[in-house]
């Protein structure tokens, strides 16, 4: 009898704030072999970014394939249509008197429901964009974009017993902690 056959994996890794430049002068160094493998393959010279070339644009563009115009994400910061004033872009909050619930920001279909309604298992991790997660065929744990319990992006907490940490900029968020 035949050995089984095992499924084929892929692995998706994304490089955020990757510069072409930067890698090219890299590999000139011999400071990045493994680019330079790839390139020798002629797909490093395929790989491009969107435009504007920022995170939640390029992001929205390899979860979905479509446009920054189709899935709805031109930047960080968008404009609320009805007020002006600046929100968040990488996710909706829709507040009711029920409390406040979120919602995805994108408008067009992200990977993960192509790739569930297919059948096929895939795990996304710390993927901007994916917040709230979603239902899927695999597993999500969400990444840019996600706000922590108390509705905020971004915040935290420095546990520290040194005297310098608890004054100046930043003071209000350091926790102070005795060494035992």
């Amino acid at each position: 009898s035949r050995p089984a056959m095992a499924e084929p994996k892929l692995l998706v890794i994304g490089l955020d704030g990757f510069d072409r430049k930067v890698v090219d002068h890299l590999m000139a160094e011999g400071r990045l072999p493994h680019f330079a493998q790839l390139a020798q393959t002629g797909a490093y010279q395929s790989l491009a970014t969107a435009i504007p070339p920022e995170t939640p644009v390029a992001i929205g563009t390899a979860l979905t394939g479509a446009n920054p115009g189709a899935f709805g994400i031109f930047d960080f910061i968008g404009r609320d249509p009805r007020t002006y004033l600046p929100q968040v872009s990488l996710y909706r909050e829709v507040r009711s008197s029920a409390g406040t619930r979120y919602a995805s920001a994108l408008k067009a279909t992200p990977l993960w429901r192509h790739l569930s309604d297919a059948g096929v298992p895939a795990t996304f991790i710390r993927w901007p964009l994916s917040f709230p997660p979603q239902p899927t065929r695999g597993r999500m744990l969400s990444g840019l974009g996600t706000v922590d319990i108390q509705g905020f992006m971004n915040s935290y907490r420095l546990y520290s017993s040194d005297p310098n940490d608890q004054a100046g900029e930043g003071c209000e968020k350091v926790v102070v902690v005795q060494p035992s």
